[in-house]
Formats: C-alpha cells, sequence, structure tokens
C-alpha cells in the first residue's frame, strides 16, 4: 500500500522511495529537514536559509523567498521543492511545477498547525518516527 500525503494546496503526494533531491525556499522548513534528519537531501536553498549555520553553508542559494534564479535551480536539478503560501509568489511555485519538480506547499497559521507539517514532512521524506518525536 502507498502512503499519501496531503499538502496545504490540497496536492496529494506518494511517499518518496528513491532518495529526493530537495530545494527549500522557507528557510523554516530547510531548518526542520535538519532536524529531523534529513539534511543530506537538502541541495538548494535561499540567501534566507541560514541555519543550522553550521550545515547550510555548503549548500548552493538560488536567491530570496521571491524571486529565484532559476538557472541555477535546473543545475541542481532537484527533484521537490518545499514552498510556503506566504513566503512564495504561486507563479514562481507554478514554474517550478511545470518544469518537472514536484512542489510540497505548506501553510502553518497557528502553532498547533505545525505538529501536521512535520507529519508532512517527516512522512514524505523518509522521517515519520522523528517527526512524530
Amino acid at each position: 500500500m502507498v502512503e499519501i500525503f496531503i499538502d496545504n494546496a490540497g496536492t496529494v503526494h506518494e511517499k518518496i522511495i528513491s532518495p529526493p533531491r530537495v530545494l527549500s525556499l522557507v528557510p523554516s522548513l530547510t531548518e526542520l529537514h535538519f532536524d529531523l534528519g534529513l539534511g543530506e537531501q537538502i541541495v538548494g536553498r535561499t540567501n534566507f536559509c541560514i541555519h543550522p549555520a553550521t550545515a547550510v553553508g555548503d549548500i548552493p542559494s538560488v536567491g530570496g523567498t521571491k524571486k529565484i534564479n532559476f538557472d541555477k535551480v535546473a543545475a541542481l536539478n532537484p527533484s521537490h521543492a518545499l514552498v510556503n503560501i506566504d513566503e512564495t509568489p504561486r507563479g514562481l511555485a507554478e514554474k517550478l511545477d511545470s518544469i518537472g519538480i514536484e512542489v510540497i506547499v505548506t501553510h502553518p497559521i497557528v502553532a498547533r498547525d505545525n505538529c501536521e507539517l512535520f507529519r508532512l514532512i517527516g512522512g514524505l521524506f523518509g522521517a515519520a518516527d522523528r517527526a512524530a518525536e
């Protein structure tokens, strides 16, 4: 049975089996990926993704949270992009999708929403047990 997860845009995603190549366009999601022990999956980030400072320095930046360099993105060949409704312009997310990158949309509003966010990211990327903690 395939595990599925639904992001905040209502998009259904299947649990990722092969090693993903993640482009994080949300600083808190970059940090969450590292907190879940998934930092090696991050292949690209924004200029604002600065934590954990000892780990992100070697990860290439593709620009800001609202405007990115698509040539740099293409060179990184990400399989997935982490975006946020409040941070990422819709057109940018749609363009990522149109070039074959699976876009995971997040939108926590209140603190309790983070539990579902952790389940989504942990479940999709292979750290469900750690996310549950």
